[in-house]
């Protein structure tokens, strides 16, 4: 596709974030994290990080942090997902983490949340909500 649009001069760029559930578990984020690192030294014009999305409530943020770190560590991008439903627990531990791009992050703004640290923890680490640059 990308090649393609750039023979017909068509001004588009393509880039691919893969994506975890993490409501599949850590075995098949493992997975995915592997095949994100070889495509992204195959392709690292294509391949610029990693999403992180999924229920919730199934499962715990901070036991795929490490495989996250992987990722980061590999110089690609990371965008969780968070703050969906409310959870300042969640939100803290991902905001503390430091992604590059949150995802929703519904319940982040005092005015929706128990916790009004989170808005400013956003806004000290720097995290956009939306797109990813």
């Amino acid at each position: 596709m990308f090649s393609q649009c750039k023979s017909e001069n068509i001004p588009i760029i393509v880039k691919l974030l893969p994506s975890i559930d993490r409501s599949r578990g850590l075995t098949v984020a493992e997975r995915i994290v592997d095949l994100t690192l070889r495509y992204a030294q195959k392709r690292p014009d294509v391949v610029v990080g990693l999403d992180v999305s999924g229920n919730m409530t199934t499962s715990n943020i901070q036991e795929f942090f490490p495989l996250l770190e992987k990722v980061r560590q590999a110089g690609l991008k990371l965008a969780i997902h968070t703050a969906e439903i409310h959870n300042d627990v969640e939100t803290e531990a991902i905001l503390r983490f430091r992604p590059d791009r949150i995802g929703h992050g519904t319940f982040i703004p005092p005015i929706r949340c128990n916790n009004p640290n989170l808005f400013q923890l956003l806004k000290e680490k720097f995290i956009p909500i939306g797109k990813m640059n």
